[in-house]
């Protein structure tokens, strides 16, 4: 998962899993945001904030507020310095 945010697209022929629930890369920011679709019929999306201290990955049906929700704490957190 790391890697992804430092080489973008490393995920994009596997993608990656959260909680026994797979989930393909749709799009990110480099260093910043990795977005991903549920692979299955009944599926959440997901977005993933790197911060500076951590993480901060949000679970949601459909892409909008979802990740805006996410990308917004994230980013106040960074201005804090976390």
């Amino acid at each position: 998962m790391m890697n992804e945010f430092d080489n973008p697209g490393s995920l994009a022929p596997t993608g990656f899993h959260i909680g026994g629930s797979g989930y393909r890369v749709i799009r990110g920011e480099p260093g910043a945001v990795i977005r991903g679709e549920g692979k299955k019929v009944l599926r959440h999306d997901v977005t993933i904030k790197k911060t500076t201290l951590g993480l901060i990955n949000g679970m949601y049906d459909g892409i909008r507020p979802g990740n805006m929700v996410v990308e917004e704490m994230g980013n106040y957190l960074i201005q804090q310095g976390l």
